[in-house]
């Protein structure tokens, strides 16, 4: 079963990191979903110092290594882009004539709308992308992910042709062309999956960093490059906002101060909320901002908060068991076992069949 998997980096120091780093469209790649939502909450959560607007941060694009690197047909217009004339009339032509349809709202890949100086136009269920017109100027091209409510500004952009057959095959990175690039290894964790005829070759990787010339940064450089606060020797105020890190897959009830009714899942949490847990490893208490990161250790007792509540699992998701295949959760049961309680999870197949799988086996 998918569960996050054990990482030798924190998470929480990740974005952290991130947040002190002001350089120029930079794009972190993640190995997994669940990394890419985690760090985004994160930064939601602790906005860039240097801006006080909605943006989590204004110079960073957050993509999965499959997001990245899986090969995709794009436009062979030139890309959009910043500072360049253009008239809302050119964009429109251009949009139509790239197989578009105008819409009063954004309704899927396809479709684009125009209020104002704004046209918004659905690259794919989750994400718009955003061009502003000001006198004839190109002045901003943003890129919305709807899931994770979070803006990432680009300089340019190849808007993706769904009409001609002779378009560039690209890969997101390659149309973004970020300037600095963190990926978990200098070279990208995508070489295990060469047999893919749909994802990008080391011989296209190479002539992209020939001819971008990003800056290549490994996770572990940027969190050498961005140390971890001091840890915290005052003790913590009475009903301080704080941010409790626990490396299982369940907050325990003990190892705290506070019930486990008191935490709110990082998922569902905003900057006004007192208490959030997450599933990520730090090595000591800190203060980040205006909340104190504590860390719990090991989980020392059976009752938890269901896994429902959960940052990877909600009821009716889809998961994949290596031995049972695809199923679907259907929640939590738990199992007596002599004097230890189990909690198992329960994943319906074909027919209603039931399986149930310890949570210490989830992977």
């Amino acid at each position: 079963m998918y569960r996050l998997p054990h990482s030798p980096y924190s998470l929480v120091h990740t974005a952290y990191a991130l947040t002190r780093i002001d350089r120029p469209h930079m794009a972190l790649l993640t190995q997994t979903t669940t990394e890419k939502h985690i760090i985004a909450h994160l930064l939601k959560l602790y906005k860039h110092p240097h801006t006080t607007s909605c943006i989590a941060h204004p110079h960073l694009t957050l993509l999965t290594l499959d997001e990245a690197l899986t090969l995709d047909t794009l436009t062979t217009h030139s890309p959009l882009t910043c500072g360049t004339p253009l008239t809302p009339s050119d964009l429109h032509t251009l949009l139509h004539t790239s197989g578009y349809t105008r819409t009063a709202t954004p309704e899927g890949k396809g479709t684009f709308t125009t209020k104002g100086s704004n046209t918004s136009l659905s690259l794919d269920d989750s994400t718009l992308l955003i061009i502003k017109i000001h006198t004839n100027t190109l002045t901003n091209i943003l890129l919305y992910d709807t899931t994770l409510e979070s803006v990432t500004p680009l300089q340019s952009y190849g808007i993706p042709d769904l009409t001609s057959t002779n378009s560039t095959v690209m890969c997101a990175l390659q149309n973004i062309a970020p300037q600095t690039i963190i990926s978990p290894t200098l070279i990208p964790l995508f070489l295990h999956k060469k047999s893919r005829t749909n994802f990008l070759t080391v011989d296209n990787w190479h002539m992209f960093l020939h001819k971008h010339t990003p800056t290549l940064w490994t996770w572990r450089h940027i969190l050498d490059l961005q140390p971890l606060p001091d840890a915290a020797t005052s003790p913590e105020p009475p009903n301080a906002p704080s941010l409790t890190c626990h490396p299982n897959n369940a907050l325990p009830l003990d190892g705290g101060t506070r019930k486990a009714q008191h935490y709110t899942t990082l998922a569902k949490a905003t900057s006004e909320t007192k208490h959030i847990w997450v599933q990520d490893s730090v090595p000591y208490t800190f203060d980040w901002g205006h909340r104190r990161v504590i860390p719990l250790g090991p989980r020392t007792t059976t009752q938890a908060l269901s896994l429902e509540k959960s940052f990877a699992f909600s009821e009716g998701d889809y998961v994949i068991h290596i031995e049972y295949g695809l199923g679907r959760f259907h929640g939590i049961e738990c199992f007596q076992d002599g004097h230890k309680s189990i909690d198992c999870l329960r994943i319906v197949y074909a027919q209603n069949t039931m399986v149930y799988i310890p949570s210490i086996d989830a992977h």
